[in-house]
């Protein structure tokens, strides 16, 4: 419950003041998701700075350069088969795997947007019947959790 409303307050409050993402790494039943959400906005910067044209393509490129995801040591592959651009948003999501053990590590690396002055991404991790939340910038790139 706390991590909802820290979410939301972090909506509310830092909409555009104080630039931020969402990632949120869950699992229902056997299936592992990670879920996305940019501003749009901040995207299109970091796109034209590096002359890049912001399209499906090249977003998912983005993401697998800039985000990595590893599970009981295991580097999963990423594929963002659902992606959607509403109002000034982009919203991603990743059906990771299925998979059959118990969750005992989750290692992320992720340095999306940090292009971005004072740009923070927010990590909520929903696994194993805990839920944690991370704020990661460009002093903290990497969360290395053990169940």
């Amino acid at each position: 419950m706390k991590s909802v409303i820290f979410s939301f307050l972090l909506a509310a409050f830092f909409s555009h003041d104080i630039q931020v993402a969402f990632f949120k790494l869950s699992q229902e039943d056997n299936q592992l998701t990670m879920e996305i959400k940019f501003e749009k906005e901040d995207l299109e910067s970091t796109f034209d700075e590096n002359h890049i044209e912001l399209n499906d393509k090249n977003i998912k490129t983005y993401l697998l350069k800039n985000l990595t995801l590893a599970i009981n040591g295991n580097k999963q592959q990423l594929s963002f088969d659902e992606m959607l651009i509403k109002n000034k948003h982009i919203y991603l999501k990743s059906n990771i795997l299925e998979i059959d053990e118990v969750v005992k590590s989750v290692d992320i690396q992720n340095t999306c947007l940090l292009n971005i002055a004072n740009h923070s991404n927010i990590v909520e991790v929903r696994l194993n019947k805990s839920e944690r939340d991370f704020l990661m910038d460009s002093d903290r790139t990497s969360i290395k959790l053990s169940y």
